[in-house]
């Protein structure tokens, strides 16, 4: 069965969220996202859940995210329709099947090579205050990342500022920026999806919310870190693209936070991620983004996980309860500023574009290891 056919130019818009759009999916102009959206949701409705403001959100380019219910509602009332959703295009079983194999063997060789260089910041005669279950937690996070591909882009970009080669510099500048900074975007996903505590996350209408907030957070924080470690605001082509993009006011701000980001521990750096990951305080102000969780608590028991965690290393690394104090509030500093940084970026709308790619990458990779266990359990 066709189910997808081109529109009329002049008819280029979502029917459920106003985004642009080309095809018609599943009965209805839509776009890719909500195209995947109704993918995923349609053919098991009691996965949206149930809308917590009373059935009447408001569905747009910039709120799709926030209530699957009333998004879901949205879709079937501008026509998409649930038997139009061909299940034998959703994934190949025995590839994805292969893929997670390797990847979980990929996952326990990385494990194992970067145990040692976790052990170098915590000795042994350190677990007196560290848990087995905390260990875990703390050996498991040094594999949340890898940053050797964004150091790639980094040596890219100082090659290039080292040149005299003008016309080298035109000609091919603009596309490494380009890779730098979806590199972001990128590791952003690949965190969630590296960490349980995200991707585990239930019921699905906190999980889409949490993944809207958490991928903002984590690529305006990583950001941030990166360029503070390499001290990338002294590339003044950098500094001239990132203002034509993005804005001179808010690469100003993301520049303001690079001051609190004076970071020298990689492990410290990803427990404060997964901490700032979670916050809902550069949104909570937002007239515009005001959908609440469904079961906040579990964010705050995630939190409190990870706080105490953060708290025994900083206080094993440094063996002195003042100088751990002092580390904690200096952290307290560069989150509160991230946070007046991530307010600001819903406002970007280059940023937001891309963000909206991110999210839909997670989605496409939840829904083709949900309907691989569908197949497993029906087989």
């Amino acid at each position: 069965m066709k189910i997808r056919q081109r529109t009329s130019a002049n008819k280029d818009q979502c029917q459920v969220c106003g985004d642009a759009a080309h095809y018609t999916y599943f009965g209805t102009l839509s776009c890719q996202a909500c195209k995947m959206f109704f993918k995923r949701y349609g053919n098991n409705q009691n996965r949206a859940q149930i809308c917590s403001s009373n059935g009447d959100c408001e569905i747009n380019i910039s709120t799709r995210h926030l209530c699957a219910a009333c998004r879901l509602k949205k879709c079937l009332a501008s026509g998409m329709e649930v038997h139009k959703i061909r299940r034998s295009t959703l994934v190949n079983p025995k590839k994805e099947k292969r893929k997670r194999k390797l990847s979980l063997q990929a996952e326990k060789n990385l494990l194992s090579s970067v145990a040692s260089t976790v052990s170098t910041c915590v000795s042994l005669s350190d677990y007196s205050l560290l848990s087995s279950s905390q260990w875990c937690l703390l050996n498991n996070l040094n594999n949340i990342y890898d940053f050797s591909k964004i150091d790639t882009h980094i040596r890219r970009l100082n090659e290039i500022k080292h040149s005299k080669d003008v016309a080298f510099i035109r000609s091919i500048h603009s596309i490494v920026l380009r890779e730098f900074l979806s590199s972001h975007y990128q590791a952003a996903t690949i965190i969630w999806r590296n960490n349980r505590d995200f991707d585990s996350w239930e019921p699905v209408s906190d999980r889409s919310l949490l993944l809207s907030m958490a991928i903002n957070n984590i690529t305006c924080f990583l950001a941030s870190y990166i360029f503070a470690q390499h001290n990338l605001y002294h590339n003044r082509y950098l500094v001239n693209h990132l203002s034509h993009l993005y804005g001179s006011n808010i690469v100003q701000c993301h520049q303001w936070t690079t001051s609190f980001a004076q970071l020298d521990d990689p492990i410290l750096f990803k427990l404060f991620l997964v901490l700032f990951a979670l916050s809902t305080v550069g949104r909570v102000n937002r007239s515009d983004l005001q959908q609440e969780f469904i079961h906040p608590k579990k964010i705050i028991d995630i939190e409190h996980r990870y706080a105490e965690v953060t708290w025994k290393y900083l206080v094993n690394k440094y063996k002195n309860y003042g100088e751990a104090v002092r580390r904690w509030m200096q952290m307290m500093r560069w989150l509160l500023s991230m946070s007046v940084l991530v307010y600001h970026s819903y406002d970007v709308k280059t940023h937001m574009n891309d963000i909206e790619e991110a999210i839909e990458e997670v989605e496409m990779s939840l829904i083709l290891e949900e309907m691989d266990e569908l197949i497993d359990g029906c087989t």
